[in-house]
Formats: structure tokens, sequence, C-alpha cells
């Protein structure tokens, strides 16, 4: 006799074992319930689970070990960048130091196109000489990307916020839709401050966007944010200042300080009036940004808690299962945009970082808005 169930559960298992978008986690973990849910297969699924396992703290370590080369190549490139730019510095001592940085960073964790274009000068010709030269074509194509939308991002009056990179644990266990996995979000910058309608009516003015919907007086202020716009007009601003819209990966890492095991910006204690603008605070509408700096993350951005719901790039989920882990946008399907950060018409326990809602992006409501990447 066939046992039909036995052999599904089977195949779910084997299936998820070849997904390419699965983590070694989650594979892991399918095959222990394998292991727990039919009793023929125990064996085989332990084996194989532990195997995932294995793997995954390898990858773990490998990790861990890649951060570290990386933390340690950019201190002493904090040390040597400024030594390269003096004039009363012999280029012997140059070259000397910059193919002792070469020697023991260039194949791991390898080095930054800015860092080969400052480098390429004090190496002699050769192939080492021509890949930094590469390099430093990229850094230059990236600052001529970066320098051709600067007169609309001066208009619009954005400040970019630096914020480094890092693995963190994603996600919260006390929520179904987000229970935690480990992403790794490259350096990036954000907009300080939710775009204000100062700055949006700036864009509209040069046609690259088009009009908030009106929401009334009480959401009119200059430095309040805007509202009244969906996700496409949100990705329409964030192109014209030369950015994008941030990841959901990177909204919350950047929403914990840079990816700090807090509950919130500033820490775990729960959001409340002196450093959040949500309900029960008497709010009837937005208030102007930036308005409680004891709720900023510690890179200095404000609002990630509070104030208004932000829209990312990625489509909703209802779970992690499958999501990227590289803090890149998930895209892949579902109609839903996520929208992050709570707003004066939510409680605190939406402030979380780590809280997930979801809006329909033809959405123009009054607690929805946006700041942008890059």
């Amino acid at each position: 006799k066939v046992d039909v169930t036995a052999l599904e559960k089977y195949n779910a298992a084997y299936e998820l074992d070849k997904s390419a978008q699965a983590t070694p986690e989650d594979k892991a973990a399918s095959w222990r319930r394998l292991a727990l849910d039919v009793p023929q297969y125990a064996d085989m699924a332990g084996k194989r689970a532990a195997q995932w396992d294995a793997f995954a703290a390898q990858k773990k370590a490998a990790e861990a070990a890649r951060l570290k080369r990386v933390a340690a190549r950019d201190r002493d490139w904090e040390k040597l960048s400024p030594l390269l730019s003096l004039a009363v510095v012999p280029e012997a001592d140059k070259a000397n130091w910059s193919d002792k940085f070469l020697r023991a960073y260039y194949r791991s964790p390898g080095v930054r196109p800015g860092m080969a274009k400052v480098l390429v000068r004090h190496v002699p010709a050769g192939a080492l000489h021509d890949a930094l030269v590469k390099l430093a074509l990229k850094a230059t194509k990236d600052e001529e990307t970066q320098a051709a939308p600067r007169s609309a991002t001066e208009k619009a009056g954005i400040q970019w916020v630096r914020i480094p990179g890092g693995t963190f644990s994603m996600g919260a266990s006390d929520q179904s839709n987000a229970q935690p996995h480990q992403v790794t979000v490259k350096s990036f910058q954000m907009a300080k401050t939710l775009v204000t309608n100062r700055q949006y009516k700036a864009c509209v003015a040069a046609g690259a966007c088009t009009a908030a919907d009106d929401q009334g007086p009480a959401f009119d202020g200059d430095d309040q944010p805007v509202v009244g716009v969906d996700w496409n007009q949100a990705k329409a601003f964030s192109k014209w200042v030369g950015g994008r819209l941030p990841s959901e990966a990177e909204w919350e890492y950047a929403a914990r300080s840079a990816g700090k095991d807090w509950k919130y910006p500033w820490g775990d204690e729960t959001a409340t009036c002196d450093n959040a603008v949500i309900a029960g605070c008497g709010y009837n509408a937005t208030s102007p940004v930036c308005s409680k700096p004891k709720g900023n993350t510690k890179q200095g951005l404000c609002d990630m808690a509070g104030n208004v719901w932000e829209w990312v790039e990625d489509k909703y989920h209802d779970s992690y299962k499958g999501a990227p882990t590289d803090g890149s946008a998930w895209e892949d399907a579902g109609s839903f945009r996520v929208v992050r950060g709570g707003s004066w018409l939510f409680d605190a326990a939406r402030a979380r970082s780590a809280y997930r809602y979801s809006d329909d992006p033809g959405n123009r409501g009054d607690y929805l808005v946006f700041r942008p990447a890059r």
C-alpha cells in the first residue's frame, strides 16, 4: 500500500531542497519537519537536515570572516588615504604603502572602485595596474551618475545620510508575517527626512512629478510630509533626485539604527509622544518632519517611527519565506506594496521597526509618504 500523504510530504521537502530561493535554514527545518511527521523517513531526513545545518553554520562563519576583513580593510584605508593625498610624502613611500595595502586586501575582500581610483596612481604598469584602471573607471561612472541629478537634489534640498552596511536579523518572532531571518545590507544613503510638501512641489514645478492629491489644509504645511502620493509618484520623485525607493530590508536596517537588535530606532522602549508622532497623542494630521528628535536613529534619520507610513520598493508577501538575503527588493509576485513605520493614525506597536503593513500602490491616502535612498 502506497502512503500518498507521506510521499507528498517527502516531495515537498525534496522540492524545497532544490529551491535556489530557500535558505539553508529553511531547508534544514523542512527536513526536520519531515522527520517528525513521517517516521519512515526520519533517518534520511535527519541526516539531510544536519547537512544543511552544517552548511548554514559554515556560510555564517564565512560571512563573519568576510565582514571582519572588510572592517580591517576600511580601517587601514582610513589611515592610508590621507597619506596618499599629501604632496610632502615621497612617491616611493606611497607606492610601498599602496603595494602593502593591495597585497593584504586585493584578493579578499577586494578594493572598492573609489579606492582603486586613488591607488592606481601609485602602482606600476602591469596586470594589477590594468585591473585597477577598470575599477577606477567604474568609480568615475558612479560619480557621473550621482552628479547628473545634483541640481534636482539641491533644488529639493535632500539631505543624504550614509548608512553603513552590515548583517542583521530582520523581522520579529512575535509577528507571523515577519519571522526573523538574516539579511546582509550593503552601505547606502537615505534621505534624512520624509519628503516634504516643499520638496515635492519642486519636482512638480520641474515637470518630473505629478501633483499630490489635496488632503486638506491640515496637511499643507511646507515642512509637513507630502501625503496624497501613490507608489508610482514616490518612484518618480526618487528618480528625479538621483535615488530610488529603499528596499524593505534597507528600510528596516536603517530604522534599527544600522541593524541593531532594537524594537525601535532608539532602543527597546515603547514609542511615546516624546519620540514619535503616533495615535493617542492628540494629532489630527501629520507633524512637520523631524519634530521628534528623541526618536531619531543613531545615524540621524527622522520619523522612522510614526508620523506617516513610508512606501518601499517591495511587493508584499505574507511571510519572509524565500525573501532575498542580500538586502535587495523582493518583487517576484503580488500586487500590493509594503509600507513601513506607522503613522499619526496608528498606535506605538505599528511604529516598531519590524512591523510590516501593505497597501494598494495606487492609494493616495493622508497617511502615506516616502523617503528616497541611493
